[in-house]
């Protein structure tokens, strides 16, 4: 078992302990995922333990997955990365969300143009919540 499945499953397992056990737990599989040295498997550790964290920790963990997609010089590792923090960014609220997005647009910057498009269109439900459904 690589260390990002066992970032995984440790978050998957603090769901059945008390919450002090869960804090301790949570706490070790970050350190696992910070320390993990692959470009790709870091950021999706990441994003696998994310749902698991506290409400109030995870922009900071999703700002830090972003920061790591902007050194990923393979573009596909790099997009496949902005897709699956897509899912995790929907659901925030706009002002926690709006920092993370500016983020993202630096990272799709840095891109070529193919990428960028296809980033934009992984993040095409970023982009609703932020600007909203009007057809005004």
């Amino acid at each position: 078992m690589g260390e990002d499945e066992r970032v995984k499953v440790l978050g998957m397992l603090s769901e059945y302990l008390s919450e002090a056990e869960r804090a301790v737990v949570l706490a070790d599989a970050l350190t696992i995922a910070r320390k993990i040295d692959s470009d790709f498997d870091k950021p999706k550790a990441l994003l696998n333990l994310t749902p698991y964290l506290p409400e109030t920790d995870r922009p900071a963990v999703l700002l830090e997955v972003l920061s790591i997609a902007k050194t990923i010089a393979k573009e596909d590792f790099r997009q496949e990365i902005l897709a699956m923090s897509a899912e995790h960014l929907e659901p925030l609220s706009i002002i926690t969300l709006y920092p993370l997005w500016c983020q993202t647009l630096h990272v799709l910057a840095s891109c070529s143009r193919r990428e960028l498009l296809r980033g934009v269109r992984a993040l095409t439900p970023i982009i609703a919540a932020l600007g909203g459904l009007s057809n005004e």
